[in-house]
């Protein structure tokens, strides 16, 4: 009967424990994506939960829906992935692409050029990866694991009812 306080009481800490670490590292990778107009918002925590096998683990979740690009950002793409090429766009729905000159505000066109450049396609170089996610878990290793630690030991003390001294 005192166990299954015991453990219930170190499982719902360690439990606690990871959701915020987790949460931390969600944070962090909000303000590492701040660049991003979609990543921060696409960024959530989802379940923790103890598996059957009894390792525990904790999702960080990042919505393609909202920002389909966040993998791109990531790991890299095209001439900076893991392929190493150019990629193809073409349009989803119409019959070319549109770009206004004013998205290249570098390019110094004809005076006779558009104001419009229509393509059927274009080549993509791809984006260099600019990571958000390794970086916050990567910070956040050794304060999770003292989390975590911590909060087993808070769980054991209140399993028991006793007060533990560390020396």
């Amino acid at each position: 009967m005192a166990f299954s306080r015991i453990k219930a009481s170190i499982e719902q800490a360690v439990e606690n424990s990871i959701r915020t670490g987790v949460t931390r590292i969600a944070e962090d990778a909000k303000k590492n994506s701040s660049w991003s107009a979609d990543i921060p918002d696409a960024i959530y925590v989802g379940d923790v939960k103890k598996e059957s096998s009894g390792v525990w683990s904790g999702e960080i979740i990042v919505d393609l829906k909202k920002a389909p690009q966040a993998a791109a950002f990531e790991y890299g793409s095209g001439i900076h992935g893991e392929e190493g090429e150019e990629y193809i766009i073409k349009p989803d729905t119409a019959s070319a692409l549109a770009f206004p000159k004013s998205k290249w505000p570098g390019y110094n066109p004809p005076p006779k050029a558009p104001e419009v450049f229509v393509f059927p396609f274009v080549m993509h170089p791809g984006v260099a990866a600019k990571p958000y996610l390794r970086p916050a878990i990567e910070k956040n290793r050794k304060a999770i694991r003292t989390l975590i630690l911590n909060g087993f030991i808070k769980g054991y003390k209140d399993g028991i009812d006793v007060k533990v001294i560390i020396k």
